[in-house]
């Protein structure tokens, strides 16, 4: 009776030891890097039409200012001691079509700067900027479509972030920004174009 009392409180104790430290083996420490490697896509619409493409059913589709798919990748950095991330991504835009009065495609390449407030839980907020470089539209050849090159812009953003997992994000976000042609002598562009767009994307954080 007495060895069972001097080995009973031994046991339990080294068995709580065993609980406790598997427990804190299961769960996993935070993620305290400042820096992450940041992949993001999504699709827009919106802006001016620059070009209408006409299919052998009847059936047209435009070519929008702010339009339809951009891809991008960057990086994300945290600020430790407060709710805040900065992403800073290069991406390409792009909107494109085949019809039986040609082939026409919208280019151009946004640089982005967004500032995240990241103080609700599984959301965050963020405003940014957009350099846009080399817009260029390639006109509907079949139809007498031409070659136009808008000059360097700058734009404004915001996001709605949510997050799904801790590295998954869908975000929904709105842009604002115009276009202007290099040169208004040889196009029938002669004004700014309209290319504001909103977009839904995803968002992967590595």
């Amino acid at each position: 009776m007495m060895k069972l009392s001097v080995h009973l409180p031994l046991t339990v104790a080294i068995a709580l030891t065993s609980v406790a430290h598997a427990d804190l083996k299961a769960v996993p420490a935070p993620d305290e890097r400042v820096a992450h490697f940041v992949l993001t896509g999504g699709v827009t619409y919106g802006g001016d039409t620059l070009e209408t493409a006409n299919y052998t059913n009847g059936d047209s589709v435009d070519i929008k200012a702010g339009g339809l798919i951009q891809l991008g990748a960057g990086l994300l950095l945290k600020m430790p001691d407060d709710p805040i991330a900065l992403q800073l991504t290069a991406n390409y835009q792009w909107d494109g079509v085949r019809a039986k009065n040609g082939d026409a495609t919208f280019s151009r390449v946004p640089l982005e700067a967004t500032l995240f407030y990241t103080g609700v839980d599984r959301w965050r907020f963020g405003v940014g900027a957009r350099y846009v470089t080399s817009p260029h539209l390639r006109g509907l050849e079949d139809a007498g479509g031409q070659n136009i090159d808008f000059k360097s812009t700058t734009g404004a953003l915001i996001d709605v972030g949510y997050r799904i997992t801790p590295g998954f994000w869908v975000e929904g976000r709105y842009v604002f920004e115009r276009y202007t042609p290099e040169n208004t002598y040889y196009t029938t562009y002669t004004q700014k174009i309209n290319a504001n767009h909103a977009g839904i994307f995803a968002t992967g954080i590595f």
